[in-house]
């Protein structure tokens, strides 16, 4: 076989990656409606800046995702911790009303119940410290294709490259993709950096590349799309 038929064999593999020379040709039009979806053989690339509310939904699909251990954890930070603080604190007034209250067990249950009744704030403090350590108020660049995803920030200074394998799972919510590295890492991805179109889009490639995205993933996708 000369050269010039095992090139003509390269191009007709590559035509056919596209659909045939047809679908290649109109893809590589420059009007992103006339080319129609990209395929999985190129990057797609999200840019947004993650806010507050969101990396606080992340966090809370993370706890929730993980052991048994800490979604305790999470459900006391977030309302548990909150009514049991005012059990303890209506317990405490009660015993103080009685004839002869134990002033330092009383005072006891007041710490306690205060401390408790604190949890919710106190997780608030604990996302916005997390937010601030981690530098999430500047632009982020998520890009993803066949091989993994890669996120960096906009001025270069932190590069994380993940293959598929790397990444265990994913969920969705209203308003975000959420991928798991592992048990305590997310990666945050919002669904208003994408047109409706692409976040279908990027919903297959992680329903492809994701194992762990089983039914009970696209039942969840197919529940908030």
């Amino acid at each position: 076989m000369s050269a010039l038929d095992r090139l003509h064999g390269l191009m007709r593999e590559d035509f056919a990656e596209y659909g045939g020379g047809e679908a290649f040709l109109k893809w590589l039009r420059t009007d992103p409606e006339d080319a129609g979806p990209r395929k999985w053989g190129t990057t797609m690339e999200i840019r947004y800046t993650l806010t507050i509310p969101e990396f606080k939904e992340g966090y809370g699909m993370m706890w929730r995702q993980a052991s048994f251990r800490h979604r305790i954890n999470y459900w006391y930070f977030t309302w548990l911790g909150l009514v049991m603080g005012l059990w303890i604190l209506l317990m405490a007034l009660v015993l103080f009303g009685t004839p002869h209250p134990n002033q330092p067990f009383v005072l006891l249950l007041v710490v306690f119940g205060l401390a408790a009744v604190s949890t919710p704030w106190r997780y608030r403090g604990l996302i916005r410290r997390n937010y601030r350590l981690q530098n999430l108020n500047t632009e982020l660049s998520v890009s993803a294709n066949s091989e993994g995803i890669t996120v960096k920030r906009a001025n270069k200074d932190a590069v994380s490259h993940y293959g598929w394998t790397a990444i265990e799972r994913f969920v969705q919510s209203k308003n975000l993709f959420i991928l798991f590295p592992g048990r305590l890492q997310f990666i945050p991805v919002p669904k208003r950096a994408m047109p409706p179109e692409q976040q279908q889009e990027f919903r297959a490639l992680l329903e492809a590349h994701i194992p762990a995205a089983g039914p009970r993933n696209r039942a969840a996708s197919a529940a908030v799309s």
